[in-house]
């Protein structure tokens, strides 16, 4: 028994070993993107505001003001993070705070409910970790 313990406890780490959640605030830089109006898309600029990220492997979030967005992340230096629909993408370089959110739900899903179709906006951030 003695000698199957350590190899038990060898099978058994990796399952136990918890990635720590990392928490980063990010500061919007810029946002452009589209507007769907008259059946044609039109440039605009937005305002996407801040972000608070918090980095927890399929449990993670981002949230701007009171909406929040679960999201997927894996990586380690760079983090990449996608919703469920794939069609929101955070990128985050945790060596330089550098980081983009793209936001493409409007140009691959269309709405039959209205006739319209979401903004679409690619966004810019400046991110400090907690």
């Amino acid at each position: 028994m003695k000698k199957l313990m350590p190899i038990f406890l060898l099978i058994l780490s990796p399952l136990v070993t918890a990635q720590e959640k990392e928490i980063w605030a990010c500061q919007e830089i810029d946002t452009n993107g589209f507007k769907w109006s008259n059946d044609q898309w039109d440039r605009q600029g937005f305002k996407a505001g801040n972000m608070l990220v918090t980095i927890d492997g399929s449990f993670s979030i981002l949230k701007v003001g009171n909406r929040e967005r679960v999201m997927t992340c894996t990586g380690s230096g760079t983090w990449f993070c996608v919703d469920s629909l794939e069609t929101d993408f955070f990128r985050l370089n945790a060596t330089t705070g550098e980081a983009a959110r793209s936001v493409l739900f409007g140009a691959v899903y269309n709405h039959d409910s209205y006739s319209g179709r979401d903004d679409v906006a690619l966004s810019l951030y400046q991110c400090t970790k907690f």
